[in-house]
């Protein structure tokens, strides 16, 4: 199905410069993010939560990115910024910044259903 989209000029501006960066199809881009935002599993996962017991509802709330991945995506970040990072190290620093966006919004999850079941009153209460 086609489907044409009016979108804001600086949006559009920022789809195309990731884009160019990444060597794809500014269309390629909109999809993708698309088919993330509204995937049956990204429904499926809200409801099933629902029916997760308390505890692991906390510890999807508590939920931490492992130390040695945390280092490495610093040094990643580092080798970026001085403009030494190879293709290669390109492509796993996406990676782990996709995993750490998809553990973020888990624990977003996992902190609203905690909250929505009186487990914590908010994100502070957390150990």
């Amino acid at each position: 199905m086609n489907v044409t989209v009016e979108i804001h000029e600086n949006l559009y501006r920022n789809v195309a410069a990731l884009a160019q960066k990444s060597n794809r199809k500014v269309d390629e881009i909109i999809i993708d993010k698309l088919e993330e935002d509204f995937s049956v599993e990204e429904i499926e996962f809200g409801q099933n939560i629902a029916v997760w017991t308390d505890e692991e509802v906390l510890a999807l709330a508590n939920l931490k990115i492992p130390e040695a991945q945390a280092t490495r995506i610093d040094e990643l970040s580092e080798r970026r910024e001085l403009g030494v990072m190879t293709n290669l190290e390109q492509n796993e620093l996406e990676i782990y910044l996709k995993s750490v966006q998809i553990a973020t919004l888990r624990k977003a999850d996992g902190i609203v259903e905690a909250v929505r079941r009186n487990l914590i009153s908010s994100p502070k209460d957390l150990t």
